[in-house]
């Protein structure tokens, strides 16, 4: 979007992805991935033997064997899955983020035009590789957005993408909910904060209600617990949203340490927030980010996220982090909490 370039992305949907992996086809793969014969014994013993019942109206039905579908609820099964589509991306041009069964194909070029012209060829790649591995896609919850700026959509000459899956139509969306953030068309975050807000409104009553009953520091665990990871959830992407919705989040944000302390309402939020030791959301973001920023810069990191430990782009951070001493300090001094708000002031 800052290079001014047109972002396709395609978020599949694989029918019933867990419940169709063939057993037989995954030992397969792991052959292929270099597991030795002790190994594959023991996945093949993992996988066989089970067996499934219906019960209809007080009557059970014979046992059926099981020979598709990696366990649910089980630890190995989220892995097994992605062992088992771990190969999708050799099939493909361009860029692809997996995670569990949520796939977001995703490609840039200057013209619509160029964005589907890339990416049409992969949404047919995807569902060959589907079909081979005795898998199928869901057109009508397949769907596509086009992430780019008002002005930029405006001045283009075409304002949709000519998609489909086995002939059906993909459908355009202005926004969408991948991995629990909603990813609007123009990256504002609007739907996302105001989705969160309702969650956010909903909880703090009960901590409302709850007040009445739990002393102050099971109301701060009680915080901590169901409300504060609603604010920090994938924070280092969303908060680059506008000022308008970081005040509508520490409003909400002041009002659950009010709570916490039975404090009044004309109390100073600044106060209560040294008196529970805590950060406002937009240091709780920057904290957050700066965390990213030390992993990325300290250890081995993920290939998404190489590009920012480029020698460049690496000695730029390090500008920055000297100019922000004292933050590097703090967070070095207590890696995995939150700092005293006062110290923060004092950047």
């Amino acid at each position: 979007m800052d290079k001014g370039l047109f972002t396709g992305v395609v978020m599949i949907d694989l029918r019933k992805a867990f419940d169709v992996v063939d057993h037989k086809l995954l030992l397969k793969k792991f052959q292929v991935y270099g597991l030795n014969t002790n190994s594959l014994k023991w996945f093949q013993s993992y996988l066989s033997g089970r067996y499934q019942k219906v019960c209809v109206d007080g009557t059970l039905s014979e046992p059926l064997g099981i020979h598709f579908g990696v366990p649910q609820g089980s630890i190995l099964g989220p892995a097994l899955f992605l062992l088992f589509i771990n190969d999708l991306p050799l099939v493909l041009k361009n860029n692809i983020g997996i995670y569990a069964d949520d796939s977001t194909l995703y490609t840039s070029a200057p013209t619509l035009a160029e964005v589907e012209e890339k990416i049409r060829p992969d949404i047919d790649a995807v569902s060959m590789w589907a079909k081979e591995n005795k898998m199928k896609m869901h057109p009508a919850k397949t769907k596509y957005s086009i992430i780019l700026t008002r002005q930029k959509i405006a001045n283009s000459a075409k304002q949709s993408l000519d998609l489909s899956v086995d002939g059906m139509q993909l459908t355009k969306v202005e926004s969408e909910r991948v991995l629990g953030v909603y990813i609007d068309s123009h990256l504002t975050w609007n739907k996302h904060i105001d989705t969160l807000r309702r969650k956010l409104l909903q909880r703090i009553a009960i901590l409302s209600r709850a007040r009445k009953y739990i002393p102050a520091k099971y109301r701060l665990l009680l915080y901590n617990a169901s409300i504060k990871p609603l604010f920090t959830y994938c924070c280092t992407v969303r908060s680059n949203c506008s000022q308008t919705n970081l005040d509508e989040l520490f409003k909400l944000q002041k009002r659950c340490a009010g709570l916490i302390l039975d404090s009044p309402r004309d109390a100073r939020s600044y106060d209560n927030f040294q008196k529970l030791k805590g950060l406002p959301v937009d240091q709780l973001f920057k904290l957050n980010k700066i965390g990213l920023l030390k992993k990325v810069i300290d250890v081995p990191c993920d290939e998404d996220l190489e590009p920012l430990a480029t020698p460049e782009e690496a000695e730029e951070h390090e500008a920055r982090m000297t100019e922000e001493a004292k933050i590097e300090r703090l967070y070095q001094a207590r890696f995995t909490q939150e700092v005293e708000l006062a110290a923060w002031y004092d950047i």
